[in-house]
């Protein structure tokens, strides 16, 4: 009798150490999205807009080692951050920089880690991949700013682009949030995107 408990013991351990093994696996694949609530100042609001504020306009691809810079009060909570990203400029479109230079940016987003990939952004921004390659519209610091020689995509995700869209906008109706790297789809970021692949990304 005992024998036939301390089975159905070790069973029971089994199949919650599985649920448990399989719950952390699934939920710690999922990436998490908090969309903070701040007031920025509109640079572009037509797409002529986008392209004569921006000092950097170019095709470059993700360098991998993103560094998370996170801002903590004294009792350890996040206050702000940020992602410090690296491109490499495959070709330059407007502005003063080399083919093959690199350029720093901010993405306004930061990663905090708990059960799974927790990303705290803005507006609809979706964090630009490593490795993959991009249309950017880039407006640079301020020079007395703390983030001189750095540069930022204008109004968040109006300011990148995937160079991929050619063939996700030949339905634009079609063209899904996730086909676009956005966190929603709305009719202003489809027109832009619309724009720059009838002007950068046509063969």
């Amino acid at each position: 009798m005992m024998k036939g408990k301390k089975q159905i013991a070790i069973l029971f351990s089994t199949i919650a150490l599985v649920a448990i093994i399989g719950f952390v696996l699934l939920y710690g694949r999922k990436v998490h999205y908090t969309v903070l609530s701040t007031d920025r100042l509109q640079l572009a609001s037509t797409y002529a807009d986008l392209q004569n504020v921006s000092d950097l306009v170019v095709k470059a691809v993700v360098l991998p080692e993103k560094e998370n810079k996170l801002l903590t009060a004294d009792d350890g909570t996040v206050t702000f951050g940020y992602t410090a990203t690296k491109l490499k400029i495959i070709e330059v479109l407007k502005g003063n920089v080399g083919k093959d230079d690199s350029v720093a940016i901010t993405e306004e987003y930061y990663t905090l880690s708990k059960f799974g990939k927790e990303i705290c952004t803005q507006g609809n921004y979706i964090p630009a991949k490593e490795g993959c390659e991009y249309i950017f519209f880039l407006k640079a610091y301020d020079s007395k700013s703390s983030y001189a020689g750095m540069y930022f995509p204008v109004d968040l995700e109006y300011g990148k682009y995937s160079v991929n869209l050619t063939e996700v906008l030949k339905t634009p109706a079609k063209a899904t949030a996730k086909d676009l790297e956005v966190l929603t789809c709305d009719e202003k970021y489809v027109a832009f995107a619309t724009k720059v692949a009838e002007e950068y990304l046509k063969k």
